[in-house]
């Protein structure tokens, strides 16, 4: 990241290109809108919408920087688009990556400052995946009030054992850490969301919700590498001893940081592929959700089967299909309607590949880093369906893209 902002950009890109910034954030809002709709719309219980949240997520963050770089490498080859640059396809691609990492600036700031937050949020399918009980599976406060009361007895405290047995102390202790959990967790939500499930909640309670997701925000190794890229890319000469000058003493540290962030796309590839090996079976995972006794296992395993469906297709559908044409519609109608567009095809090419991309890989990494990884295995096997899809809709959509701007 480092490498890739401070190499390419320039302090005049950084001014003209200011639709990739209004771009950017339209594209975030209006996937997160299509996602929320069909989550509304398609998913009934609550806890199935929870559940849904980090496929929602993946349909409003997509792969902005490592599909677009290739593609525009590609695109940079053909006559009709580095026309624009003297037939430089060099020079076209260099462009084009400063432009898409413009782009991925707004990208980083959505996802860190409220991506990431929100994917950590709600462990809802985390839990039905691995066999426990949701939050809101919880005893009573009746029930807590009982177990601590049982506790202090001294019968609780005596061992009864036997082979495949639980003593009674034991299962007192299950009982109050359940209660204990509940408590913890509902603390945890309200201090990270601002805003829990008893009534009212503090203004002191607000606001350290709201400084723990800025301080995550600047503390995020992605953003940190954002900033410095942007301020190299805004000093010239230090930009220069940097990249460009090879008798800098500084030209070392550069061609580090280039070697470094090569891999970045392969890396973050193959994380993702890892997580398949922790993808449950549909009866594993049907058998994990149904503990507890709330349904037969016929019907939940029938139930999770129609979830894990619905939330492929919608997965594929929204990414690939209803947001892009959304995009595209809208694009048409702001250049033929408007002059807001400006007259930069390149820039207008770019804009259109990235409503047409797939969801972001980082989004697995992130469940990763998240300590959901279940939830990172189920995401990543929707993943293969989503990308393997995505090879004939960026051809069309691309080929569409082309025909629109040249």
């Amino acid at each position: 990241m480092i490498s890739s902002l401070g190499a390419t950009l320039n302090p005049e890109a950084l001014i003209n290109s200011w639709q990739l910034v209004v771009a950017g954030s339209f594209t975030v809002a209006l996937s997160g809108t299509v996602a929320w709709v069909v989550g509304r719309v398609f998913f009934r219980r609550p806890e199935d919408r929870r559940a849904f949240r980090p496929a929602g997520l993946a349909i409003t963050f997509a792969n902005s920087a490592g599909f677009p770089l290739l593609l525009m490498n590609a695109l940079c080859e053909q006559d009709y688009v580095r026309s624009d640059y003297n037939d430089d396809a060099v020079e076209c691609f260099t462009q084009a990556t400063g432009m898409i990492f413009i782009y991925v600036i707004v990208w980083q700031m959505y996802f860190f400052g409220w991506g990431f937050y929100a994917l950590g949020h709600d462990d809802t399918l985390e839990r039905s995946l691995t066999g426990q009980r949701t939050r809101t599976q919880t005893p009573s406060t009746k029930t807590c009030a009982a177990a601590r009361a049982t506790s202090s007895t001294p019968s609780a405290r005596q061992e009864h054992g036997g082979i495949g047995r639980i003593n009674a102390a034991e299962s007192v202790a299950i009982d109050i850490e359940a209660c204990t959990g509940e408590e913890n967790s509902g603390e945890g939500t309200t201090n990270a969301g601002g805003m829990g499930g008893g009534g009212d909640v503090s203004e002191g309670d607000r606001w350290t919700g709201f400084k723990e997701r800025v301080s995550r925000v600047l503390v995020s190794p992605n953003i940190i590498s954002v900033t410095i890229g942007v301020v190299i890319a805004m000093i010239a000469p230090l930009q220069e001893m940097l990249f460009d000058n090879p008798r800098s003493i500084l030209r070392p540290l550069g061609a580090a940081l280039q070697t470094v962030g090569t891999p970045e796309v392969a890396v973050s590839t193959l994380v993702m592929a890892g997580s398949l090996a922790q993808v449950p079976t549909v009866a594993a995972a049907s058998a994990a959700a149904t503990q507890g006794g709330q349904a037969d296992d016929d019907g939940a395993v029938r139930r999770w089967r129609r979830f894990r469906i619905l939330v492929g297709f919608l997965h594929v559908v929204c990414r690939l299909i209803v947001v892009p044409a959304i995009g595209f519609t809208v694009f048409w109608v702001a250049r033929t309607r408007s002059s807001v567009m400006g007259e930069n095809r390149l820039m207008h090419l770019l804009l259109l590949i990235e409503f047409a991309m797939p969801s972001a890989a980082f989004v697995i990494v992130s469940l990763n880093q998240l300590r959901m990884p279940a939830t990172a295995g189920f995401m990543a096997r929707l993943y293969l369906w989503q990308y393997g899809a995505s090879m004939l809709t960026i051809t069309a959509w691309t080929a569409l893209a082309v025909h629109l701007v040249y």
